[in-house]
């Protein structure tokens, strides 16, 4: 076939993760030229670009509106996942439409940056979570996250006020299962469920420890809330992972649908480097 892929990446990174060289022999194979490029580099013409992965832009967070605006381009039409896809997943308010459609997630309350001080302290005061988690709605890993002990309500304000100076502000509960049966990362690729993993609890929000797994089998209802938070997205996507945990009544609940640059944890799994390739390809052909 001889097509160059090219694998959107970041400086930080700039051959690509593990993940992603992985599949390089897998796509030599298959006529395919694995290219890595960093998103933002001046030099890179995207326009160039006849097929992109997106895969390892770990610093979108912090570049926000300038890959939004990357993702609009023109360029973008040759981009996997779909562009219109990565726009709405890199802001974590697309938990809320989920919710909508029926998924069951991680119970969530919402402000936004036009929150009052009598708006924050009433939902402190309404907040019956042990120490509930703050996160900010566009970010990745544990940046920004951090516990909130509601017997200090001033300075759980403070946290919230400082937060919403930069971005809107999403409070969870503290999920307790992620410290025993873990969380769940439920991988497909090209649309086909491949593997899980349960990923090892972090010990502090400085650290997720997402980079030590292990193969589990998903529990049936685990893999219910995985399909069907995707059937909700409506699209055809290279690849997904759904992150799940399960609530003190032992429900299955979303935490997270990852689909602009979650590692897949290719190397627990001898197929699934070959199974990226051949989601690869089967899209080349398509567009062919």
């Amino acid at each position: 076939m001889n097509q160059s892929i090219w694998f959107a990446t970041c400086a930080r990174v700039p051959l690509g993760d593990s993940d992603d060289l992985l599949v390089v022999d897998e796509l030599h194979k298959r006529g395919l030229q694995y290219i890595p490029k960093i998103w933002d580099d001046p030099n890179v013409d995207w326009n160039d670009c006849q097929f992109g992965v997106i895969r390892s832009t770990w610093d979108y967070c912090s570049k926000y509106e300038a890959f939004q605006a990357w993702l609009s381009a023109p360029h973008s039409a040759s981009f996997w996942n779909p562009p219109s896809v990565l726009r709405w997943n890199t802001c974590k308010t697309y938990l809320r439409e989920l919710e909508r459609k029926g998924i069951r997630i991680v119970p969530t309350l919402w402000l936004d940056q036009s929150a009052s001080a009598v708006e924050i302290e009433s939902t402190l005061a309404n907040c019956s979570w042990h120490g509930p988690v703050l996160k900010p709605v566009i970010g990745a890993s544990s940046k920004g996250v951090r516990k909130l002990d509601l017997a200090d309500q001033a300075n759980s304000k403070l946290a919230i006020m400082e937060l919403l100076k930069t971005s809107d502000a999403m409070l969870q509960p503290y999920m307790q299962a992620i410290e025993n049966s873990g969380e769940r990362s439920l991988i497909f690729i090209g649309g086909q469920y491949v593997h899980t993993v349960r990923r090892v609890p972090f010990k502090d929000f400085a650290h997720n420890g997402s980079d030590e797994a292990s193969l589990i089998e998903p529990e049936p209802d685990e893999m219910e809330l995985a399909k069907a938070t995707l059937e909700c997205v409506g699209e055809n996507l290279l690849y997904a992972r759904v992150d799940v945990v399960r609530s003190e009544q032992d429900k299955v609940c979303l935490m997270e649908l990852e689909l602009v640059e979650p590692s897949l944890f290719l190397n627990l799994n001898p197929q699934a480097a070959s199974s990226f390739a051949d989601a690869i390809e089967l899209l080349v052909a398509s567009r062919v």
